[in-house]
């Protein structure tokens, strides 16, 4: 299976809420994945690494910190991202029959 080194401080920042290591554990399964190794806590936090071992090789979207992070977001009943900045905003055409 595969296996993901996540940084920690932004692994935190893009869940948007910072938990314990049990608790992680507890939800990580969701993502269909296990904490596979604590981080060294020698470390300062933006230096530490979390080991996420995945459970299901069909869900590529998983396979980086910023997928991780969003399926537990939206396990926990975050928001779901918003894409439209991505995109162009398309203007309305003027037709005879709206005259817009």
């Amino acid at each position: 299976m595969p296996k993901i080194d996540v940084n920690e401080k932004l692994f935190f920042n893009l869940l948007g809420k910072k938990y314990s290591y049990e608790e992680l554990e507890d939800r990580l399964p969701c993502g269909k994945a296990e904490l596979d190794e604590k981080p060294d806590l020698s470390f300062p936090e933006d230096e530490r690494t979390i080991k996420i071992e995945l459970n299901d090789t069909n869900r590529p979207d998983l396979w980086s910190t910023a997928g991780i992070a969003r399926q537990l977001r939206l396990h926990a009943g975050g928001k779901k991202n918003n894409y439209a900045g991505f995109f162009p905003v398309l203007k309305k055409r003027r037709t005879p029959e709206t005259g817009l």
